[in-house]
């Protein structure tokens, strides 16, 4: 008898053979090597395209994504005690990709020629969420620094078991919002909601070392609010009622600010 491949071993086990051969993106579980990697591929000549996080994750054999895989890399989530900021950036770049679904060359087209937006509209965008992205990462290594957690091998095991303990007590005094849910027609929300709704299910920073970050998100309203305002004809009813959808779908509430 011939010896049964790892995808055999793996499917006699009660696995489905095709998650081993159609591995998925990790939409909102990526890693924060992915991240930086990504962040940095996304120049100024990919800018045509929405940022993407590009973290592969296969659920059956490895928990390490392809590329910390392969690289032998430690394959690190966004860190426990600011993990909702992660979901925050997923809702924020769930919302500015309406910027290049209405672009004249891009991935879409919007239903109204008039609310199509130039490349120079859209680099404009893209700047921006390549500052927020850039502030994300800096709470990132700022939060890992504070709990000793950053570095090739990370934390040690007391430096761990103490961010355990004060992951903990921040859970003790968090309030997480209920389940989501379907919408009434029985259908999911949609994924800017759910991200919007997952940011707060998860610890965030509520003290000045998160200020940076939402002062880029902030940043990011005000780029495009000004873009809109100062590119478009708001006597055109349609636009009008576009800024004003659009705005109001603005996912986060910022505090500090």
């Amino acid at each position: 008898m011939l010896p049964k491949t790892p995808a055999e071993t793996l499917a006699s086990l009660g696995f489905d053979p095709q998650l081993l051969e159609y591995p998925f993106p990790a939409e909102t579980g990526w890693c924060i090597h992915c991240f930086r990697v990504s962040l940095r591929a996304w120049d100024e000549t990919k800018w045509g395209q929405p940022f993407k996080v590009n973290c592969i994750r296969d659920p059956v054999t490895s928990k390490r994504c392809q590329r910390c895989c392969h690289a032998r890399h430690r394959c690190e989530l966004p860190y426990e005690g600011i993990r909702g900021h992660g979901f925050e950036l997923q809702a924020l770049l769930e919302w500015v990709q309406e910027i290049w679904i209405n672009e004249e060359s891009g991935i879409g087209k919007g239903e109204d020629v008039g609310l199509v937006h130039d490349i120079e509209i859209v680099n404009a965008v893209a700047g921006a969420v390549r500052d927020l992205c850039s502030a994300l990462d800096c709470l990132i290594k700022s939060h890992g620094k504070a709990h000793s957690l950053a570095g090739r091998h990370g934390g040690d095991a007391a430096d761990m078991a103490a961010y355990t303990q004060y992951c903990t007590h921040q859970h003790a005094s968090f309030q997480a919002p209920s389940s989501l849910g379907l919408r009434s027609d029985g259908t999911p929300h949609p994924k800017l909601v759910q991200f919007e709704h997952a940011a707060r299910q998860y610890l965030r920073l509520e003290t000045q070392f998160a200020l940076p970050w939402y002062i880029e998100v902030l940043a990011l309203k005000q780029t495009i609010e000004a873009l809109i305002r100062e590119k478009y004809d708001h006597s055109d009813p349609n636009i009008a009622r576009w800024y004003k959808d659009m705005m109001a779908a603005f996912p986060l509430a910022i505090p500090l600010l």
